[in-house]
Protein backbone atom coordinates (compact mmCIF):
# COMPACT_ATOMS: atom_id res chain seq x y z
CA UNK A 1 0.00 0.00 0.00
CA UNK A 2 1.82 3.13 -0.97
CA UNK A 3 0.73 6.57 0.22
CA UNK A 4 -0.24 9.41 -2.06
CA UNK A 5 -0.44 13.29 -1.74
CA UNK A 6 -3.36 14.83 -3.12
CA UNK A 7 -2.95 18.75 -3.43
CA UNK A 8 -5.46 21.47 -2.78
CA UNK A 9 -4.66 25.46 -3.55
CA UNK A 10 -7.73 27.24 -1.45
CA UNK A 11 -7.66 29.92 -4.02
CA UNK A 12 -8.25 27.78 -7.42
CA UNK A 13 -10.63 25.50 -5.05
CA UNK A 14 -12.63 27.99 -2.30
CA UNK A 15 -15.41 24.94 -2.29
CA UNK A 16 -13.15 22.99 0.28
CA UNK A 17 -14.35 24.84 3.75
CA UNK A 18 -17.38 23.69 2.90
CA UNK A 19 -15.92 20.13 2.23
CA UNK A 20 -14.54 20.21 5.47
CA UNK A 21 -17.57 21.46 7.22
CA UNK A 22 -19.41 18.54 5.40
CA UNK A 23 -16.74 15.85 5.88
CA UNK A 24 -17.34 16.75 9.70
CA UNK A 25 -20.86 16.31 9.66
CA UNK A 26 -20.33 12.94 7.82
CA UNK A 27 -18.40 11.83 10.54
CA UNK A 28 -20.32 12.80 13.21
CA UNK A 29 -23.10 10.35 11.92
CA UNK A 30 -20.77 7.76 12.03
CA UNK A 31 -19.77 8.12 8.26
CA UNK A 32 -16.85 8.25 6.09
CA UNK A 33 -16.94 11.22 3.76
CA UNK A 34 -16.49 10.42 0.05
CA UNK A 35 -14.92 12.87 -2.75
CA UNK A 36 -13.22 13.19 -5.74
CA UNK A 37 -9.48 14.37 -6.61
CA UNK A 38 -7.56 14.93 -9.52
CA UNK A 39 -4.86 12.60 -9.69
CA UNK A 40 -2.67 15.08 -11.65
CA UNK A 41 -2.61 12.26 -14.78
CA UNK A 42 -0.94 9.71 -12.19
CA UNK A 43 -1.61 6.36 -13.41
CA UNK A 44 -0.30 3.88 -10.83
CA UNK A 45 -2.59 4.80 -7.68
CA UNK A 46 -4.16 1.50 -6.34
CA UNK A 47 -7.32 0.99 -4.30
CA UNK A 48 -6.56 0.96 -0.41
CA UNK A 49 -3.68 3.39 -0.86
CA UNK A 50 -3.07 5.90 1.91
CA UNK A 51 -4.33 9.17 0.87
CA UNK A 52 -3.45 12.92 2.28
CA UNK A 53 -4.69 16.31 1.35
CA UNK A 54 -2.04 18.67 1.23
CA UNK A 55 -2.62 22.33 1.43
CA UNK A 56 -0.72 24.37 -1.31
CA UNK A 57 -0.34 27.79 -2.78
CA UNK A 58 -0.10 31.26 -2.39
CA UNK A 59 1.33 32.46 1.43
CA UNK A 60 -0.93 29.94 2.60
CA UNK A 61 0.40 27.50 5.66
CA UNK A 62 1.32 24.41 3.37
CA UNK A 63 0.89 21.29 4.78
CA UNK A 64 -1.83 18.20 5.55
CA UNK A 65 -5.23 18.65 6.71
CA UNK A 66 -6.80 15.44 5.56
CA UNK A 67 -6.32 11.73 5.38
CA UNK A 68 -8.18 8.71 4.10
CA UNK A 69 -7.66 5.79 1.44
CA UNK A 70 -8.08 5.67 -1.76
CA UNK A 71 -11.37 3.43 -2.66
CA UNK A 72 -12.91 1.93 -5.90
CA UNK A 73 -15.53 3.52 -7.51
CA UNK A 74 -18.98 2.33 -8.22
CA UNK A 75 -18.72 0.17 -11.39
CA UNK A 76 -20.73 2.73 -13.40
CA UNK A 77 -18.46 5.01 -13.12
CA UNK A 78 -14.99 3.30 -13.59
CA UNK A 79 -12.89 4.39 -16.08
CA UNK A 80 -11.25 1.40 -16.97
CA UNK A 81 -14.36 -0.42 -17.60
CA UNK A 82 -14.75 2.73 -20.66
CA UNK A 83 -12.25 1.25 -23.13
CA UNK A 84 -9.21 -1.40 -23.77
CA UNK A 85 -6.80 1.87 -23.20
CA UNK A 86 -7.71 2.16 -19.44
CA UNK A 87 -8.04 -1.27 -18.59
CA UNK A 88 -4.96 -1.17 -16.99
CA UNK A 89 -6.32 1.49 -14.42
CA UNK A 90 -7.42 0.77 -11.11
CA UNK A 91 -10.91 0.88 -9.88
CA UNK A 92 -10.13 3.86 -8.60
CA UNK A 93 -10.02 6.23 -11.48
CA UNK A 94 -13.42 7.73 -12.13
CA UNK A 95 -14.57 8.16 -15.93
CA UNK A 96 -15.98 11.97 -15.71
CA UNK A 97 -13.00 13.60 -14.85
CA UNK A 98 -9.24 13.21 -13.88
CA UNK A 99 -10.13 11.85 -11.02
CA UNK A 100 -9.78 9.15 -8.23
CA UNK A 101 -12.38 8.76 -5.36
CA UNK A 102 -11.04 8.82 -1.59
CA UNK A 103 -13.20 8.18 1.32
CA UNK A 104 -11.68 10.78 3.98
CA UNK A 105 -11.59 9.50 8.19
CA UNK A 106 -9.69 12.45 9.64
CA UNK A 107 -9.75 15.80 8.72
CA UNK A 108 -8.64 19.25 10.78
CA UNK A 109 -9.26 23.31 9.69
CA UNK A 110 -7.95 24.15 6.66
CA UNK A 111 -5.91 26.81 8.16
CA UNK A 112 -4.14 24.58 10.72
CA UNK A 113 -2.36 21.94 9.03
CA UNK A 114 -0.04 19.40 10.22
CA UNK A 115 2.68 22.28 8.75
CA UNK A 116 5.87 20.69 5.97
CA UNK A 117 7.84 23.24 7.98
CA UNK A 118 7.39 21.69 11.53
CA UNK A 119 8.20 18.35 10.00
CA UNK A 120 11.20 18.92 8.01
CA UNK A 121 13.06 19.71 11.76
CA UNK A 122 11.82 16.53 13.02
CA UNK A 123 14.80 14.23 12.92
CA UNK A 124 12.76 10.57 11.53
CA UNK A 125 12.72 12.74 8.71
CA UNK A 126 15.77 13.79 7.87
CA UNK A 127 17.69 12.98 4.16
CA UNK A 128 19.53 9.32 4.10
CA UNK A 129 21.97 7.78 2.30
CA UNK A 130 19.81 4.79 2.15
CA UNK A 131 15.99 6.01 1.72
CA UNK A 132 16.93 9.06 0.33
CA UNK A 133 14.85 12.21 1.88
CA UNK A 134 10.98 13.04 2.45
CA UNK A 135 9.73 15.06 -0.33
CA UNK A 136 7.36 17.54 1.16
CA UNK A 137 7.05 20.13 -1.75
CA UNK A 138 5.04 18.38 -4.54
CA UNK A 139 4.44 20.25 -7.81
CA UNK A 140 1.43 18.07 -9.50
CA UNK A 141 -1.30 15.83 -6.91
CA UNK A 142 -1.01 12.05 -7.08
CA UNK A 143 2.47 11.44 -6.09
CA UNK A 144 3.40 9.03 -4.38
CA UNK A 145 4.65 9.99 -0.56
CA UNK A 146 8.93 8.22 0.30
CA UNK A 147 7.60 4.81 1.44
CA UNK A 148 10.17 5.10 4.13
CA UNK A 149 9.29 7.89 5.54
CA UNK A 150 5.33 6.99 5.69
CA UNK A 151 4.68 5.55 8.95
CA UNK A 152 5.91 8.70 10.19
CA UNK A 153 3.81 11.06 8.59
CA UNK A 154 1.12 8.40 9.68
CA UNK A 155 2.28 8.89 13.23
CA UNK A 156 2.54 12.55 12.83
CA UNK A 157 -1.01 12.86 11.43
CA UNK A 158 -2.20 10.89 14.46
CA UNK A 159 -0.66 12.94 17.11
CA UNK A 160 -1.93 16.15 15.37
CA UNK A 161 -5.46 15.59 14.42
CA UNK A 162 -6.05 14.20 17.88
CA UNK A 163 -5.13 17.76 19.30
CA UNK A 164 -6.58 19.32 16.47
CA UNK A 165 -10.09 17.49 17.17
CA UNK A 166 -9.37 17.93 21.11
CA UNK A 167 -9.53 21.88 20.52
CA UNK A 168 -12.80 21.79 18.27
CA UNK A 169 -10.43 21.49 15.21
CA UNK A 170 -11.14 19.13 13.47
CA UNK A 171 -12.68 15.49 13.75
CA UNK A 172 -11.69 11.44 13.41
CA UNK A 173 -14.27 9.25 12.73
CA UNK A 174 -12.18 6.85 14.69
CA UNK A 175 -12.89 8.68 17.87
CA UNK A 176 -16.35 9.00 16.89
CA UNK A 177 -16.45 4.93 16.88
CA UNK A 178 -14.70 4.64 20.02
CA UNK A 179 -17.21 7.35 21.96
CA UNK A 180 -20.09 4.99 20.42
CA UNK A 181 -18.37 1.93 22.20
CA UNK A 182 -18.48 3.50 25.30
CA UNK A 183 -21.76 4.50 26.05
CA UNK A 184 -23.49 1.05 24.41
CA UNK A 185 -20.83 -0.21 27.33
CA UNK A 186 -22.30 2.01 29.98
CA UNK A 187 -25.39 0.73 28.99
CA UNK A 188 -24.01 -2.53 29.15
CA UNK A 189 -24.74 -3.25 25.73
CA UNK A 190 -21.52 -5.50 25.24
CA UNK A 191 -22.18 -6.60 21.63
CA UNK A 192 -22.58 -3.24 20.27
CA UNK A 193 -20.02 -1.92 21.75
CA UNK A 194 -17.81 -4.28 20.33
CA UNK A 195 -19.64 -3.58 16.85
CA UNK A 196 -18.61 -0.52 17.39
CA UNK A 197 -14.99 -0.59 18.21
CA UNK A 198 -14.47 -2.82 15.32
CA UNK A 199 -15.94 0.23 13.24
CA UNK A 200 -12.95 2.32 14.83
CA UNK A 201 -10.30 -0.67 14.05
CA UNK A 202 -11.26 -0.85 10.47
CA UNK A 203 -10.07 2.71 10.47
CA UNK A 204 -6.90 2.46 12.59
CA UNK A 205 -6.09 -1.38 13.27
CA UNK A 206 -3.15 -0.76 15.70
CA UNK A 207 -5.35 1.64 18.07
CA UNK A 208 -4.49 0.14 21.31
CA UNK A 209 -7.01 1.95 23.27
CA UNK A 210 -9.88 0.48 21.15
CA UNK A 211 -8.28 -2.89 20.89
CA UNK A 212 -7.83 -2.35 25.19
CA UNK A 213 -11.62 -1.70 25.36
CA UNK A 214 -12.64 -4.32 22.64
CA UNK A 215 -10.99 -7.06 24.99
CA UNK A 216 -12.52 -6.24 27.88
CA UNK A 217 -16.02 -6.13 26.13
CA UNK A 218 -15.49 -9.50 24.94
CA UNK A 219 -14.62 -10.71 28.28
CA UNK A 220 -17.77 -9.10 29.92
CA UNK A 221 -20.01 -10.73 27.31
CA UNK A 222 -18.39 -14.09 27.05
CA UNK A 223 -18.67 -13.67 31.68
CA UNK A 224 -22.31 -12.58 30.80
CA UNK A 225 -23.29 -15.40 28.74
CA UNK A 226 -21.73 -18.19 30.64
CA UNK A 227 -23.56 -16.98 33.76
CA UNK A 228 -26.51 -15.06 32.89
CA UNK A 229 -27.53 -14.59 36.84
CA UNK A 230 -24.55 -12.79 37.56
CA UNK A 231 -24.52 -9.32 37.87
CA UNK A 232 -23.16 -7.31 35.17
CA UNK A 233 -22.30 -4.56 37.61
CA UNK A 234 -20.21 -6.72 39.53
CA UNK A 235 -18.48 -8.36 36.02
CA UNK A 236 -17.94 -4.52 35.17
CA UNK A 237 -16.33 -3.98 38.59
CA UNK A 238 -14.06 -6.85 39.09
CA UNK A 239 -13.16 -6.60 35.29
CA UNK A 240 -12.13 -2.65 35.10
CA UNK A 241 -10.65 -2.45 38.17
CA UNK A 242 -8.05 -5.41 37.10
CA UNK A 243 -7.76 -3.63 33.63
CA UNK A 244 -7.38 -0.01 35.20
CA UNK A 245 -5.00 -1.34 37.76
CA UNK A 246 -2.82 -3.05 34.63
CA UNK A 247 -3.22 -0.25 32.38
CA UNK A 248 -2.16 2.61 35.02
CA UNK A 249 0.94 0.44 35.68
CA UNK A 250 1.60 0.04 32.06
CA UNK A 251 1.57 4.07 31.89
CA UNK A 252 4.11 4.08 35.01
CA UNK A 253 6.45 1.79 32.77
CA UNK A 254 6.20 3.36 29.88
CA UNK A 255 6.90 6.55 31.39
CA UNK A 256 10.52 4.93 32.88
CA UNK A 257 8.65 4.53 36.03
CA UNK A 258 9.61 1.63 38.75
CA UNK A 259 6.37 1.43 41.11
CA UNK A 260 4.20 -0.07 37.30
CA UNK A 261 6.76 -3.13 37.09
CA UNK A 262 6.00 -4.06 40.79
CA UNK A 263 2.38 -3.76 40.26
CA UNK A 264 2.25 -5.71 36.97
CA UNK A 265 4.35 -8.17 39.03
CA UNK A 266 1.51 -8.28 41.39
CA UNK A 267 -1.04 -8.56 38.98
CA UNK A 268 1.00 -11.79 37.17
CA UNK A 269 0.73 -9.94 34.20
CA UNK A 270 3.50 -9.85 31.28
CA UNK A 271 3.84 -7.30 28.51
CA UNK A 272 5.52 -7.85 25.54
CA UNK A 273 7.34 -5.43 23.70
CA UNK A 274 4.30 -4.27 21.20
CA UNK A 275 3.07 -3.54 24.52
CA UNK A 276 5.26 -1.71 25.97
CA UNK A 277 4.95 0.63 22.33
CA UNK A 278 1.90 1.12 22.49
CA UNK A 279 1.54 1.45 26.65
CA UNK A 280 4.29 4.69 25.39
CA UNK A 281 2.13 6.08 22.05
CA UNK A 282 -0.91 6.30 25.07
CA UNK A 283 1.33 7.99 27.33
CA UNK A 284 2.39 10.41 24.79
CA UNK A 285 -1.44 10.45 23.55
CA UNK A 286 -2.81 11.44 27.63
CA UNK A 287 -0.07 13.94 28.14
CA UNK A 288 -0.97 15.96 24.83
CA UNK A 289 -4.85 15.25 25.89
CA UNK A 290 -3.88 16.87 29.32
CA UNK A 291 -2.13 19.91 28.00
CA UNK A 292 -5.59 20.44 25.51
CA UNK A 293 -7.54 20.62 28.65
CA UNK A 294 -4.94 22.89 30.14
CA UNK A 295 -5.49 25.14 27.05
CA UNK A 296 -8.60 25.42 26.47
CA UNK A 297 -8.66 26.08 30.80
CA UNK A 298 -6.73 29.05 29.92
CA UNK A 299 -8.60 30.00 26.83
CA UNK A 300 -11.61 30.50 29.10
CA UNK A 301 -9.62 32.33 31.97
CA UNK A 302 -8.94 35.12 28.79
CA UNK A 303 -12.17 35.29 27.73
CA UNK A 304 -13.23 35.67 31.09
CA UNK A 305 -10.05 38.15 31.92
CA UNK A 306 -9.06 36.62 34.55
CA UNK A 307 -5.41 36.25 33.09
CA UNK A 308 -4.18 38.49 30.90
CA UNK A 309 -2.28 36.34 28.12
CA UNK A 310 -0.73 32.49 28.19
CA UNK A 311 1.45 30.99 25.94
CA UNK A 312 1.39 27.09 25.38
CA UNK A 313 5.68 26.19 24.74
CA UNK A 314 5.52 22.74 24.35
CA UNK A 315 3.23 22.93 21.32
CA UNK A 316 6.39 24.85 19.47
CA UNK A 317 9.05 23.10 21.28
CA UNK A 318 8.64 19.23 22.73
CA UNK A 319 11.38 19.62 24.74
CA UNK A 320 10.85 22.87 26.66
CA UNK A 321 11.47 22.80 30.27
CA UNK A 322 7.92 23.76 30.96
CA UNK A 323 4.89 23.30 29.32
CA UNK A 324 2.88 26.83 29.66
CA UNK A 325 3.79 30.13 30.75
CA UNK A 326 0.43 32.93 32.12
CA UNK A 327 2.18 36.22 31.86
CA UNK A 328 1.18 38.68 34.18
CA UNK A 329 0.07 42.69 34.41
CA UNK A 330 3.46 43.28 35.23
CA UNK A 331 4.71 41.21 32.53
CA UNK A 332 6.26 39.15 34.86
CA UNK A 333 5.60 35.07 33.87
CA UNK A 334 4.14 31.95 36.12
CA UNK A 335 5.80 28.96 34.49
CA UNK A 336 4.07 25.55 34.61
CA UNK A 337 4.11 21.91 33.79
CA UNK A 338 1.24 19.62 32.88
CA UNK A 339 1.38 16.39 34.03
CA UNK A 340 -1.71 14.45 33.02
CA UNK A 341 -2.78 10.90 33.82
CA UNK A 342 -5.87 8.90 32.68
CA UNK A 343 -6.05 7.43 36.00
CA UNK A 344 -6.04 8.59 39.71
CA UNK A 345 -4.75 11.51 41.27
CA UNK A 346 -2.25 9.67 43.01
CA UNK A 347 -0.32 7.66 40.10
CA UNK A 348 3.30 8.33 39.78
CA UNK A 349 4.16 11.87 38.59
CA UNK A 350 7.67 12.04 36.52
CA UNK A 351 9.28 14.92 36.60
CA UNK A 352 12.50 15.16 34.54
CA UNK A 353 16.05 16.67 35.67
CA UNK A 354 15.71 19.78 32.95
CA UNK A 355 12.11 20.18 34.60
CA UNK A 356 13.61 20.33 38.26
CA UNK A 357 16.73 22.69 36.78
CA UNK A 358 13.61 24.95 35.57
CA UNK A 359 11.58 24.95 39.16
CA UNK A 360 14.62 25.47 41.24
CA UNK A 361 15.66 28.51 39.10
CA UNK A 362 12.54 30.22 38.00
CA UNK A 363 10.76 33.27 40.26
CA UNK A 364 7.58 31.09 40.42
CA UNK A 365 7.01 27.46 38.55
CA UNK A 366 3.38 25.42 39.46
CA UNK A 367 2.47 22.12 38.96
CA UNK A 368 -0.52 21.10 37.08
CA UNK A 369 -2.29 17.87 37.86
CA UNK A 370 -4.44 16.64 34.93
CA UNK A 371 -6.04 13.60 35.99
CA UNK A 372 -9.13 11.39 35.72
CA UNK A 373 -9.32 12.03 31.78
CA UNK A 374 -12.57 10.81 30.59
CA UNK A 375 -12.43 10.40 26.53
CA UNK A 376 -16.38 9.73 26.42
CA UNK A 377 -17.78 12.62 28.87
CA UNK A 378 -14.72 14.82 27.93
CA UNK A 379 -13.79 16.24 30.96
CA UNK A 380 -10.96 16.00 33.46
CA UNK A 381 -10.26 16.71 37.02
CA UNK A 382 -7.22 19.37 37.62
CA UNK A 383 -4.96 19.97 41.47
CA UNK A 384 -2.75 22.79 41.37
CA UNK A 385 0.38 23.42 43.53
CA UNK A 386 2.28 27.12 43.03
CA UNK A 387 5.74 27.57 43.17
CA UNK A 388 7.38 23.97 43.38
CA UNK A 389 10.64 26.20 43.67
CA UNK A 390 11.79 24.63 47.62
CA UNK A 391 10.45 21.74 46.59
CA UNK A 392 13.35 21.28 43.13
CA UNK A 393 15.68 23.28 45.11
CA UNK A 394 15.84 20.35 48.09
CA UNK A 395 15.58 17.36 45.18
CA UNK A 396 18.36 19.43 43.45
CA UNK A 397 20.50 19.49 46.60
CA UNK A 398 20.07 15.54 47.37
CA UNK A 399 21.70 14.84 44.19
CA UNK A 400 24.53 16.97 44.85
CA UNK A 401 25.33 14.23 47.76
CA UNK A 402 25.23 11.32 45.24
CA UNK A 403 28.75 9.88 44.20
CA UNK A 404 30.84 11.14 41.60
CA UNK A 405 29.61 9.60 38.07
CA UNK A 406 26.34 8.68 39.58
CA UNK A 407 23.95 10.21 36.55
CA UNK A 408 20.30 11.19 37.59
CA UNK A 409 17.67 11.92 34.43
CA UNK A 410 14.68 12.77 37.02
CA UNK A 411 12.58 11.10 39.50
CA UNK A 412 9.03 9.45 40.12
CA UNK A 413 7.10 11.09 43.34
CA UNK A 414 3.58 10.08 44.72
CA UNK A 415 1.85 13.45 44.79
CA UNK A 416 -0.04 13.05 47.72
CA UNK A 417 3.16 12.02 49.59
CA UNK A 418 5.05 15.57 48.57
CA UNK A 419 3.87 17.47 51.45
CA UNK A 420 2.60 20.08 48.68
CA UNK A 421 -0.09 22.03 48.96
CA UNK A 422 -2.73 21.05 45.93
CA UNK A 423 -5.28 23.79 45.89
CA UNK A 424 -8.39 22.40 45.38
CA UNK A 425 -10.18 20.15 42.40
CA UNK A 426 -11.11 21.95 38.98
CA UNK A 427 -13.44 20.29 36.54
CA UNK A 428 -12.03 21.08 33.21
CA UNK A 429 -13.91 20.67 29.90
CA UNK A 430 -13.06 20.46 26.21
CA UNK A 431 -16.03 22.10 24.92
Amino acid sequence: MATIIFLCDGEQYPAIRQDIKDAQKDFSKGNFYEIDWSHGNVKNIQVEDRAYLQRVGGHSPHGYFAAGHVIAAPKSRQLRLQGEEYSRLSEAYLNDGLCVLLRLDSIVDFDHPLLHSQLQKLPQFKESTDFGKAQFVLYRSGCEFNPHFSPFLDSEWEKHSLELSRRGLGSRLVDVFYDQGQKYREQKDFQAAIDSYKHALKINPNDGKVLNVKSICERLLQKSLQNPSVNPEELIKNDVETENAFSEALEDVATGGSQGLIKLEQLGKKISLDDLREAGTKAQKIGLTGECYVNFYFSTLVKEKKITRFQWSSSENPISPYDFYIELDDASKIFLDAKSTAGRFDNPIHISLNELRCMSFSERYDLYRVFEINDVTKTAKLKIVENVKCFAQNILAAFDLLSEGVLVDGISVIPSKLGLDFKAEIILHMH
